[in-house]
């Protein structure tokens, strides 16, 4: 990843915490980065998921609760913001419009 990036993806970055045989069963969110863009990206994501279901946040997020160990909604939204920081540096990097 470019290095003009990396502040804008540290939103969503989660550190491992290892002790032991316990390998990544407790991440927790960076707060490292800008609290005011953190805090759009996740109203954005709970914009998507309460609007329109054909979605790629809304299958993502809907992936994360019916897994066989669900999230709770405020982690899976946190993933969906992680997913939706991937798919606008896509669209960035690429200089293209979002097309489904």
């Amino acid at each position: 990843m470019k290095r003009s990036t990396c502040g804008i993806c540290r939103i969503g970055s989660a550190y491992i915490y290892q002790s032991g045989d316990q390998d990544g069963k407790h991440l927790k969110i960076s707060k490292k980065g800008n609290k005011y863009l953190r805090c759009l990206l996740f109203l954005a994501v709970g914009c998507s998921i309460r609007g329109a279901k054909d979605n790629p946040v809304n299958r993502f997020y809907q992936k994360k609760k019916q897994q066989s160990n669900p999230l709770n909604s405020k982690a899976a939204k946190t993933a969906c913001t992680a997913k939706l920081l991937k798919i606008i540096y896509g669209i960035c990097k690429n200089k293209t419009t979002y097309e489904r």
